[in-house]
């Protein structure tokens, strides 16, 4: 454990680090003393109990990080009193209650992480003082009621990860614009609406993920303007309409997946744009008509799901050209004719599967 000395009798000093060891115990209430600390790391150790309120009389504190230990209770109110403190970690603990109203005093702070926690009900409004907000996490937690409104002030915000949580909010009516924005992560939630074709102009987005939510309507045909997405999850919601044609502007997109919506049409045959593209899941939707031979010319692809749609003809013998892909897709569909001999060249196969179609002929010896 840490030796009680430190916190009492060092009370000139100004850097502490004890991350990745096996130290075990409390943080001692005498941490108070260390008026002058500016940096404080005791993360990825194994200290339990709560975090004393006294952490709140830590005033020259910039960088505050005690996460993945064992810590219980409540996140301190005091921690509000820390003028200088920029980053806060408190993520892969037992943290439990809500975040306290005091943390909109903390104007100066740039990183909040609070993932994976028990933290619950609803975010305090004060949360739209931190205007200097970069990263923002309360992931894998049980939280309430409205957030994205908290943040509209928040416009230099570079990552927010809000998944797996409860909120419930209209995200066409919320959400800010944020010029900044690299990373959102708003899955498994209860937000609803329409998406906005504003996210078009987040010019600097390359991962959007709003999967496992109640979101309605089309895909706006303005979202193709964020030409630097690399991962687009809009899977398990309630959206209509066709696949945009502007998506081929994804040129640098790896992984797409729009499964388990109402999608209907046919496949873009602008697919074959997608030339980095790693994985694509269309799967239980309503889509219809051929599979573009064009989907050949995403070579580097190794997860394919088109399954469960009401795709009709030939299987396209260019999937047999797609040397990386291992995963192949193709039940419950309409599709006709033999099996292209070509998909038996494909070395990196591990599952394959076309039941529930209206394949005929032989199975070809190429699959020996």
């Amino acid at each position: 454990m840490i030796p009680s000395t430190i916190f009492g009798n060092l009370s000139d000093l100004y850097f502490l680090a004890f991350p990745k060891n096996e130290l075990w115990g409390y943080i001692l209430s005498s941490i108070g003393n260390l008026t002058k600390l500016e940096i404080l790391y005791l993360y990825k150790n194994r200290l339990s109990g709560p975090i004393p309120e006294e952490i709140g009389m830590l005033k020259s504190i910039r960088d505050l990080e005690l996460y993945d230990n064992h810590l219980t209770g409540h996140i301190p109110s005091s921690i509000g009193n820390l003028s200088n403190l920029t980053i806060l970690y408190l993520r892969v603990s037992n943290l439990t209650g809500r975040i306290p109203q005091e943390f909109g005093m903390l104007s100066s702070k740039t990183e909040l992480d609070l993932g994976v926690n028990n933290l619950e009900e609803d975010i305090p409004r004060s949360i739209s003082n931190l205007t200097m907000l970069f990263l923002f996490a309360l992931y894998e937690n049980k939280f309430t009621g409205n957030i994205l409104i908290s943040l509209k002030n928040c416009t230099l915000l570079n990552r927010i990860d809000l998944g797996i949580n409860k909120f419930t909010e209209n995200i066409s009516q919320s959400l800010g614009m944020y010029p900044n924005l690299d990373y959102i992560d708003l899955s498994h939630n209860r937000f609803h609406g329409e998406l906005a074709a504003t996210w078009g102009l987040c010019r600097a987005l390359t991962g959007f993920n709003i999967s496992n939510n109640y979101i309605s309507g089309k895909i706006p045909d303005e979202l193709g303007g964020a030409s630097q997405w690399q991962v687009l999850d809009l899977s398990s919601n309630e959206l209509t309409g066709r696949i945009p044609r502007t998506f081929n502007n994804f040129s640098r997109l790896l992984e797409l997946r729009l499964n388990d919506n109402r999608l209907s049409g046919d496949m873009p045959s602008r697919i074959g744009k997608l030339s980095k593209l790693l994985r694509l899941n269309l799967a239980r939707n309503n889509l219809s008509g051929l599979i573009p031979t064009e989907i050949g010319d995403c070579k580097e692809l190794f997860d394919l799901d088109l399954s469960q749609n009401a795709l009709d003809g030939n299987i396209p013998f260019q999937i047999g050209e797609m040397n990386s892909l291992e995963t192949l897709d193709l039940s419950y569909n309409m599709l006709i004719g033999e099996l292209p001999w070509q998909l038996g060249e494909l070395k990196s196969f591990q599952i394959m599967k076309i039941s529930h179609n209206k394949i005929l002929g032989l199975i070809p010896s190429s699959f020996s």
